[in-house]
């Protein structure tokens, strides 16, 4: 019987509607179980389950599965359901374990989906790897270490074709046209390659391209097996099991004809998704059956999510290292660009210069209804038909197509012989844009057969896959070459420079500007609020502190002196324990503490908003002064103790108590230290001051309210002066640091930093080589490393630390902490630009054990 080019089409839409997920058929290497969703009574088998439990198959239905199988064994596939988490659609999984009446031991699952409970076991095969995760840690150890996406399609093959011992293994990524490639492949050396050929969109029908989303492993153990019936009981209802979840569930019978065509006798896919989409499929081929046993098949699993994560990361790296590069361009175009003057000339004068960024034969621009270009392109009467075309296909988007005569068959009339097009958006309302072109380039495509003959009619009349899958080469014409997805990230990136040029000429752009205008507006009358909070704060100290001075320069020193510490504490606000209590008093007390001094801080870690920092950072700044002048750090026998906490209502409570001080000078009346302490928190902040004066020194109690009050701690910490000068002065004294960053002005500016803190030497380093080289010849005790290094990155780098036990910190920007990988997340990152404190800080932190040595070789 033959079957007409209609019949044929019917046919294969008939085929891409075929309800997969339901085909009431499971494979036979396995025994399926369908109970209600709410408990465990069985409402469908598969035909096959008399072979498990040597019973007619009609007295199970209605029976508790536990009278069935087991309560142990239904009792670890009920924990197993609470252990992946509440996603009922995830398998619960058991291996090795026993079932009612059976001797050997059983692999078994359970998901839950579409209001069914659905229970899947196979039994345990002999000679199956016993611990196939250990050899999961050794393949991601080795995927780790991937540098390109080829160097990592290439080690997943051979390590997946090791795990599961097939004749062949395949990463088959899908382009944008729906078809597919082999990108990689490990083989058996007596079976034919099938590198870098395509294969045709429908090979995958789209339904099953969607099962693949939500099945990560996929395997078909027997081609030629038949399939066993999935059976309901009388009370189960019409409706058939969906088995979107199912490992046991029969794949298409025009599948199953595929995989024969191909002299393939058992398979195995794993899932590539990368960003919710199906990026690719890991396809596993062997030549006789063979059933991938079930704790294996979950390592695949496993690895095949992982290697999605690598994929991310890996094209997430390499559209980074590109989108930088352009926008380096880009800047300068940018830079150059007039701001003021024609738009139209100021673009086409630079057509040229914009077109080194993509490959091309023409450029041209089309804004506002006229026309400038060079190169090869369509003639001027031409463009706006384009224009009009295009801006029905785009999404407020760059288009581009490499087939021009298929999508826009008017090309064809045009002069020149043009096949490829990119038109990138020059406004989000009307249809101007910035068009690259290109020529048509005839191209030799090898295919897994002929493309053509996607499918064959049967005698019956339905639809039968091809049979042939040998090479097959086909000249493509009218195409040019296809616009990489480099290329399209540099289009998105262009159009956004291109857009920023053009915010100033558009009228709907206006409006938006206006918008951000008043943020800005807002933004700048809130700091304009705080700042003339500050300067009054700033004129009463000028004014009151002008009256009690003796002399003018003791008044400016006073002044500057209190104006200092109001800007180291607007400064430590930025960092990342700016805002702490306990770190306001070391800043406090660093530059000022006498060596044989006898201070005791303690109290929990407390942080305070930005005002009342400030407030109070002034207040303890008077304090410390009129301790160091007058009281207890004033004389070797004088003794400084404060304390803070935080009460039941989330208030600060902090003591400030002074003991063997001489006789106070400071004058209750008049002086404004004395002012500053007693009324600035009152003032400020609503809070109390109680401060007096006896025979023994100042005691003062202070309470700042709740709301002021940003996060505690309830762990106290109590330190010494001899500890608060040790952690202050010379945080990094003696250590050996490593600092990896490409640019050197900013190198040396963080090396002159990190000597004054203490370390005893620095290495700079600028790129991968010369930081690896450092290491071998002088490891350093710690590290910092700049993330982006031009054309690299510092991960190489934080491998190697990472392996020799050596601490580190990354520096990144905000943009490029996206760009650290998962092993990575627990390091700490130092904001870029640089900041002294941060750096130190973060540093000390990483040190923490050398420095906690080292003040014990100093109390002891």
């Amino acid at each position: 019987m033959s079957l007409t080019k209609d019949d044929l089409d019917a046919a294969i839409e008939n085929c891409a509607r075929e309800p997969i997920h339901v085909p009431s058929l499971v494979q036979p290497h396995g025994y399926l179980f369908a109970c209600d969703a709410d408990g465990w009574i069985v409402t469908h088998v598969s035909s096959n389950v008399a072979n498990l439990t040597g019973k007619a198959i009609k007295p199970l239905f209605g029976t508790s599965l536990p009278a069935i199988l087991g309560e142990p064994a239904v009792d670890a596939l009920a924990q197993s359901v609470q252990a992946a988490g509440g996603d009922t659609c995830l398998p619960g999984r058991v291996f090795a374990t026993r079932i009612k009446g059976q001797k050997g031991l059983f692999d078994a699952s359970v998901h839950v989906f579409n209001g069914r409970r659905i229970v899947e076991i196979e039994p345990v095969r002999e000679g199956r790897i016993t611990q196939p995760l250990d050899l999961v840690r050794t393949i991601l150890a080795k995927l780790q270490q991937a540098r390109s996406l080829g160097e990592l399609c290439e080690h997943t093959v051979h390590r997946i074709k090791d795990l599961i011992g097939y004749d062949r293994v395949m990463i088959y990524r899908f382009l944008g046209d729906g078809s597919g490639q082999v990108i990689a492949e490990a083989r058996e050396d007596d079976i034919e390659p099938f590198m870098n050929l395509r294969y045709p969109a429908s090979d995958i029908p789209q339904q099953a391209r969607e099962l693949y989303k939500k099945n990560w492993v996929r395997v078909v153990g027997n081609v030629h097996a038949p399939s066993c019936a999935v059976v309901a009981g009388p009370d189960a209802g019409s409706r058939p099991v969906d088995l979107s979840f199912s490992a046991l569930r029969s794949v298409s019978p025009v599948h199953i004809e595929y995989l024969k065509n191909m002299r393939v006798g058992a398979s195995m896919s794993i899932s590539i998704i990368a960003g919710g989409e199906l990026w690719g499929l890991i396809a596993c081929h062997h030549r006789t059956a063979n059933l991938v046993a079930a704790n294996v098949r979950a390592a695949a699993e496993l690895l095949g999510q992982v290697f999605s994560l690598q994929i991310q990361t890996v094209e997430g790296i390499e559209a980074y290292v590109t989108m930088r590069a352009a926008r380096a361009l880009l800047d300068r175009v940018v830079a150059e660009f007039p701001v003021e003057g024609d738009l139209m000339e100021n673009l086409s004068s630079r057509l040229e210069q914009l077109a080194s960024f993509i490959h091309s034969d023409g450029i041209g621009v089309w804004l506002n209804r006229d026309w400038r270009g060079i190169g090869e392109t369509p003639s001027i009467a031409e463009i706006p038909g384009l224009a009009a075309f295009v801006d029905r296909q785009r999404k407020d988007e760059t288009f581009a197509t490499h087939q021009l005569g298929a999508d826009y068959a008017a090309s064809y009339k045009w002069g020149v012989n043009i096949s490829g097009l990119m038109a990138i958006p020059l406004s989000h309302t009307s249809g101007n844009f910035l068009f690259f072109f290109r020529k048509e380039v005839s191209q030799v495509v090898d295919w897994g057969g002929n493309p053509e003959k996607q499918a064959i009619p049967a005698a019956s009349g339905k639809l039968s896959p091809r049979n042939s899958f040998a090479l097959w080469k086909q000249e493509v014409r009218g195409q040019s070459l296809p616009w990489t997805s480099r290329e399209r990230l540099i289009a998105d990136t262009l159009r956004v420079y291109l857009l920023d040029i053009i915010v100033r000429f558009r009228d709907v752009i206006m409006e938006e500007r206006r918008q951000a205008e008043l943020r800005v507006r807002l933004q700048a009358s809130e700091l304009n609020h705080r700042v003339k909070g500050t300067l009054e704060l700033i004129q009463s100290l000028v004014t009151r502190g002008s009256e009690d001075a003796p002399s003018v320069q003791a008044f400016v020193m006073a002044l500057h002196s209190r104006l200092q510490s109001i800007a180291l504490a607007h400064d430590a606000i930025s960092m990342t324990n700016g805002s702490e209590v306990r770190h306001l008093f070391e800043t406090a007390f660093s530059a000022q503490l006498p060596s044989a001094a006898q201070l005791v801080l303690e109290g929990p870690e407390i942080r305070l908003d930005a005002k009342a920092y400030t407030v109070l950072a002034l207040c303890v700044h008077e304090l410390v002064t009129n301790a160091v002048k007058h009281g207890a750090l004033s004389t070797h026998d004088g003794h400084l103790s404060v304390r803070w906490i935080a009460d039941a209502n989330g208030r600060l409570l902090l003591h400030w108590e002074e003991a063997s001080v001489p006789a106070p000078v400071i004058s209750e009346k008049s002086a404004v230290g004395l002012n500053i302490i007693k009324r600035s928190i009152p003032h400020s902040l609503g809070g109390e001051a109680d401060v007096r004066f006896d025979r023994t020194g100042l005691k003062a109690r202070f309470v700042i309210p709740a709301r002021f009050v940003a996060t505690t701690s309830p762990r106290a910490v109590k330190s010494h002066s001899n500890l608060v000068r040790t952690t202050l002065h010379r945080p990094l004294d003696g250590f050996a640091l490593l600092v990896v960053e490409d640019q050197m002005l900013t190198a040396t500016e963080l090396e002159e930093t990190l000597f004054e803190r203490g370390a005893c030497s620095v290495e700079l380093a600028g790129t991968v080589e010369k930081a690896l080289d450092c290491l071998d010849r002088k490891p350093p005790d710690a590290a910092i490393l700049d993330v982006d290094l031009g054309d690299d990155t510092s991960f190489q780098i934080a491998d190697e630390l990472s392996q020799r036990s050596i601490p580190f910190v990354f520096a990144a920007s905000d943009a490029e902490r996206a760009l650290i990988p998962a092993k990575f997340q627990e390091i700490a990152i130092v904001s870029k630009p640089y900041s002294p404190d941060q750096v130190s800080d973060l540093l000390k932190e990483a040190l923490m054990p050398h420095l906690i040595r080292a003040v014990l070789t100093k109390l002891f």
